[in-house]
């Protein structure tokens, strides 16, 4: 584990991260020294990450823009500027297209299409701010 003179300087955003990729890239930033917003609609099953306190935990539905925009909204006004931000929050409904709920749709189109971009466009001020800063945009199928 690297140590950081400055830990609260290292601000990470990782959605998604109560499990797989996301869980996985959670616990690596936290033992790089950085403090990390984990997001995710359930909290993570990680030891490392509950007993970790550079981690903290927003329970939240990205499938909600409302509530997206004003959660984060205060996450900004309290912490200092991200350095790094994952969206890797995602699902999907492999059915065959014409079997799938328009509102399941819909979801999967808000949860995996427009929340990334509303979460990188509420950050990217502090993100420019950054000499290295940067953003990512992951997804897996499991």
């Amino acid at each position: 584990m690297k140590t950081n003179s400055e830990p609260n300087n290292l601000l990470a955003i990782v959605t998604g991260s109560s499990k797989g990729i996301g869980k996985a890239i959670s616990e690596f930033l936290i033992s790089e020294g950085y403090r990390v917003i984990g997001i995710s609609r359930t909290k993570p099953k990680s030891t490392l990450l509950e007993n970790s306190p550079l981690y903290r935990h927003v329970v939240l539905d990205l499938s909600d823009t409302k509530e997206i925009r004003l959660r984060l909204s205060n996450i900004l006004k309290e912490e200092p500027p991200l350095k790094i931000l994952v969206n890797n929050a995602g699902f999907g409904n492999f059915s065959p297209h014409e079997e799938i709920p328009f509102e399941e749709l819909e979801k999967m189109l808000t949860v995996n299409f427009v929340s990334p971009i509303l979460i990188t466009k509420l950050f990217l001020r502090d993100l420019k701010k950054m000499e290295v800063g940067s953003f990512k945009f992951t997804r897996s199928r499991h």
